[in-house]
């Protein structure tokens, strides 16, 4: 697995606008390729799919008939429901103001990278993520404008749960596609419920404010991934599975700071 992340990496990374999309830091900006999109993408899927391939049999699956079912179960619910959703968001609402929701619910995953970090204990870390959240939460107006990076050097170090976990030796457990979720591991799963506890928006009381912000939060995440539908072939199971699995991996061995990928939409 390790090897084919140090292959596949540094290819994603000579597609600047692919991974622009693939990156979940709301927190920094990157520059966009003048290459046209559709060629960057028929790249990125062409090189991506014939290395998963690859790789694909090397995977324990165990729950693959019953993560199918749940698969093909969150696909339909995107097409239906978040797919059209984040489509008409994605028409309607200006690129400032789909930057200025990404940073305030960026801002407010603050308070998880700090307390994971000190359940690792990264103690700078944590205090990087304080001051994050603090200077962005006051000069950034509540997170809309992203501050502490370009002012301050501050640069957003994503940590959850999960792994805080693998830090401290709990292995990832069997691959689990979470309905309505996506893509996890029962590690990964079990943390997600504690990240909850530090997710200010979930533990709102009040849901006629709560629900539109988690699906506001929902459509604009789905709606970055919008450049890349229909542009994968061949089983999106599989390529799913693989990716989730490889970029978990990078992210642990990595420790902090990494890139993220959001799969909620699959």
């Amino acid at each position: 697995m390790n090897t084919l992340y140090k292959t596949l990496i540094p290819r994603f990374r000579s597609l600047p606008l692919v991974w622009r999309l693939l990156s979940a830091d709301p927190g920094i900006s990157r520059p966009v390729s003048i290459l046209p999109t559709g060629v960057l993408l028929l790249t990125f899927i062409a090189f991506l799919a014939s290395s998963l391939s690859a790789h694909a049999a090397s995977v324990t699956d165990p729950l693959e008939p019953v993560n199918r079912v749940t698969f093909a179960f969150n696909r339909a619910v995107d097409t239906v429901l978040v797919k059209p959703l984040a489509q008409s968001y994605d028409f309607i609402a200006p690129k400032p103001v789909k930057r200025g929701v990404r940073n305030f619910f960026g801002n407010l995953g603050e308070l998880r990278n700090a307390a994971n970090s000190l359940l690792q204990l990264r103690f700078g870390a944590a205090v990087n993520a304080v001051g994050r959240f603090a200077i962005n939460s006051t000069l950034g107006l509540a997170g809309v404008f992203e501050v502490a990076d370009p002012a301050f050097g501050l640069v957003r170090e994503t940590q959850d749960f999960g792994r805080t976990l693998a830090h401290w030796g709990v292995g990832s457990g069997v691959y689990v596609v979470l309905p309505l979720i996506g893509p996890s591991t029962v590690r990964d799963a079990f943390g997600s419920g504690v990240d909850t506890f530090a997710n200010p928006v979930v533990q709102l009381e009040e849901t006629n404010v709560k629900d539109p912000a988690v699906a506001l939060e929902t459509t604009d995440t789905r709606a970055q991934f919008l450049p890349l539908d229909g542009a994968i072939s061949g089983d999106k199971y599989l390529f799913v599975r693989e990716m989730y699995l490889q970029y978990r991996e990078q992210q642990i061995q990595g420790g902090s700071g990494n890139p993220e990928l959001a799969f909620e939409e699959f």
